[in-house]
């Protein structure tokens, strides 16, 4: 995507919403720290990535109680086990291996950038992102939303029309930046908005710094990863 103004330039959109795993940081390189978890608990780690795909597209009432329900079902352990392991590994250790190295090269400074420039920015991920980002040192955020507690994973549009609704403007009025194009560019899509995808519309902070606010945009390469 090579727009010819900033996208922030239009009247259009007001804010930003931000997913975490694979847009603040790269999952492929950090994912090195699931190792030793996966290997303690290959069953658990593999039938929760299969649950939670089950889950795309559909809501709930209590989202946390039927994925730990589906996964309980599977592994054949009660839902309140499941909970207890969930707790200490996908919601305890992986959170805990994130430090301000994990996020993308310049990723900081984008933020930073934003701040300066009074464009409101969301966080919008299909997990609780608290203990990440604050190993990552990223803050600052308008709103904080999760799929497990709006009932829905993306691409079910809830999550992003719960962000719009926290930020005050129209769905329309957000861009979401992701990783993932069935899962963040079709939830942007359902709630009437519009998504940039790593991978797809930028690589590189860089590149998506300069869809947003054009060329040049201050990177102070260095000064937050060393």
């Amino acid at each position: 995507m090579t727009p010819d103004t900033p996208l922030l330039a239009s009247r259009r959109i007001r804010a930003l919403s931000f997913d975490v795993d694979g847009t603040l940081y790269d999952f492929k390189r950090h994912r090195v720290h699931l190792l030793p978890l996966l290997l303690r608990h290959r069953r658990l780690l593999l039938g929760y990535r299969e649950v939670v795909a089950g889950l795309r597209g559909e809501q709930h009432a209590d989202l946390p109680a039927e994925l730990c329900r589906r996964l309980g079902d599977r592994l054949g352990r009660p839902p309140e086990e499941v909970r207890r392991q969930l707790d200490r590994t996908i919601y305890g250790a992986w959170p805990a291996s994130f430090t301000p190295r994990t996020s993308l090269r310049d990723m900081p400074v984008l933020l930073r950038v934003l701040d300066d420039a009074g464009v409101p920015r969301a966080v919008l991920s299909d997990h609780p992102a608290e203990a990440k980002l604050a190993g990552m040192g990223l803050g600052g955020w308008a709103a904080l939303v999760d799929g497990e507690a709006v009932g829905a994973f993306k691409p079910h549009p809830a999550g992003m029309l719960a962000v719009a609704e926290r930020l005050g403007l129209p769905p329309e009025a957000v861009l979401h930046i992701g990783d993932r194009v069935d899962t963040d560019d079709a939830m942007a899509r359902a709630a009437g908005t519009i998504a940039l995808i790593r991978g797809r519309d930028w690589d590189s902070v860089d590149q998506l710094g300069r869809l947003l606010l054009g060329r040049p945009w201050p990177t102070l390469r260095g000064a937050d990863h060393g």
